[in-house]
């Protein structure tokens, strides 16, 4: 996990709504570098109150400006496995293959796409995991964190196999998990 810290990100919009949800997106910022969005994510889909907490940190909206970039998406929209890929999850993965920053995504058919592109990528889950890795929260706030995400409280979709594998690499499993 320590091997994401300080790296460069470019940030689906889906991954902006866990952090909100869980009232902790300046985490993103103490754990990468550099965040960035596409941004047609930024202007066509952030909701207004998460745009608001994201302006009191320094981050980049970033277009398509590369041949590998364009590249990218075409293969995305070309390739029958990617239909139900929108533009948007297009763009974040295009625009991350561009820079070579990791693609921060939930989505499955994202993480599909950055396989095949050879774009790293990383989740809500990796980023909570870095941040505890390198000691930016302890542990009862990583276990607070985890469990608010698994609760009712937040529209992230984990499931609990998942949660508790997850929780295993950092030895931290309870018996309530």
């Amino acid at each position: 996990m320590k091997q994401y810290y300080k790296a460069s990100v470019i940030v689906d919009n889906n991954v902006l709504i866990d952090f909100y949800e869980l009232d902790k997106i300046e985490m993103l910022f103490k754990v990468f570098s550099k965040v960035g969005i596409p941004k047609l994510i930024h202007d066509r889909e952030i909701e207004e109150n998460i745009i608001e907490i994201l302006d009191k940190y320094q981050y980049e909206l970033y277009n398509m400006e590369t041949e590998e970039a364009y590249d990218a998406y075409a293969v995305l929209t070309k390739n029958k496995r990617f239909r139900r890929l929108s533009e948007c999850d297009k763009l974040v993965v295009s625009i991350s293959k561009q820079f070579d920053y990791y693609c921060t995504s939930n989505d499955g058919l994202v993480r599909k796409a950055c396989e095949e592109l050879n774009v790293k990528y990383i989740g809500t889950l990796g980023v909570i995991g870095c941040a505890f890795a390198v000691n930016l929260i302890d542990k009862e706030e990583f276990l607070k964190i985890i469990g608010l995400l698994l609760s009712d409280g937040t529209s992230c979709h984990l499931k609990p196999h998942i949660v508790k594998s997850f929780l295993e690499k950092f030895d931290v499993v309870e018996d309530n998990t």
